[in-house]
């Protein structure tokens, strides 16, 4: 039991630092499309091509949305 518990926290940690180094990669990219020109919605299009995980595009749309409101 302990084993297991100890297993599924290293899964879940490994998965989150995954999704945040994504996220960093994704906003990178989101801020390159901004600064090459792209329209918001472009730019999160040319991100979600680049990266095919849809939790990352679905927090760089939620990222937007919190900064322009």
């Amino acid at each position: 039991f302990w084993i297991k518990t100890k297993y599924q926290g290293y899964k879940t940690k490994k998965r989150k630092e995954q999704l945040n180094a994504q996220f960093k990669d994704a906003i990178q990219s989101l801020a390159s499309a901004l600064e090459a020109g792209y329209s918001m919605e472009n730019s999160i299009r040319f991100a979600n091509a680049a990266f095919s995980s849809a939790k990352v595009v679905i927090c760089i749309s939620a990222a937007v949305a919190n900064f322009a409101i």
